[in-house]
């Protein structure tokens, strides 16, 4: 995120022992760094993809993620966290059974994503949260490759013209994917390129989640053989579970933390 002064841009330094195993095989991507308040820093955000060509791997750091319907080995190991999640009021027992992990999985999971999704009430006086309706929030968010709702909002979708120079770059130098690694949540296999562009444009939506059509959805970049879209209802709950960010991006907007959304072509970094 830019933060301090030692930041090291991975990619500059080809000579820096540990950055490129085999440059042969390994091709970094970047997108940005983009700056949303210039008075802040210069550089605020970038990403580095790295597509590894013999295994036909994109591996990414923030900006897409893919939540399995599954939880995680590695939080099931000491299963106490997803248990005091899986509680819908405070006063809820904890109990250790195997329905009770898999329903703090989820919830866990939403708050990850969306930070307040809306099947968390927490404007009740006398109870600090009431879980209700999760079951649906998360059967339209899981096994879904999607951009990071967070990122998504208040960064990506303000900068049009680079995430279409970026859903081209990967077009030219990933032609061939076949599984996406986010370093957060899970692996996305059966994952194609179409896929991932057409992920990275979905973020090219405006605050109230309606799509716009880029230069390159006129092309026919669509999605493919996995599902990071789903029904019109899917939709309409992702949508409900986006507004707490919306309404943080549209307070940021406001106090000049971000600036406005500018129009197509305006926004190159």
């Amino acid at each position: 995120l830019g933060l301090g002064r030692r930041v090291h841009t991975f990619g500059e330094q080809k000579d820096c022992e540990g950055d490129f195993p085999d440059d042969d095989d390994v091709t970094s991507i970047t997108l940005g760094p983009f700056s949303l308040n210039s008075g802040l820093s210069s550089s605020q955000f970038a990403e580095t993809a790295l597509y590894h060509h013999s295994t036909r791997s994109l591996l990414v750091t923030d900006t897409l993620v893919y939540v399995p319907e599954k939880p995680l080995e590695i939080t099931t190991l000491d299963p106490f966290g997803l248990l005091f999640h899986a509680r819908n009021v405070e006063g809820d027992e904890i109990v250790n059974t195997p329905a009770k992990i898999l329903e703090g999985w989820i919830k866990t999971a939403l708050l990850a994503v969306y930070i307040r999704p809306s099947c968390l009430d927490i404007s009740d006086t006398k109870e600090s949260f009431i879980w209700s309706g999760w079951e649906a929030s998360f059967d339209a968010l899981r096994e879904r490759l999607i951009p990071t709702p967070f990122l998504r909002q208040l960064v990506l979708r303000r900068f049009e013209a680079d995430i279409e120079e970026w859903v081209a770059k990967i077009g030219e130098v990933c032609p061939d994917i076949k599984r996406v690694i986010p370093c957060h949540f899970e692996v996305a296999e059966g994952v194609d390129t179409k896929a991932v562009q057409s992920a990275y444009l979905s973020a090219l939506r405006d605050a109230c989640g309606e799509e716009k059509e880029t230069p390159h959805q006129k092309r026919k970049i669509r999605s493919s053989s996995i599902n990071i879209g789903g029904s019109s209802e899917d939709g309409v709950t992702r949508k409900r579970d986006m507004q707490f960010l919306i309404d943080v991006d549209t307070k940021f907007e406001q106090l000049g933390i971000v600036p406005p959304r500018l129009p197509p072509h305006e926004n190159s970094s």
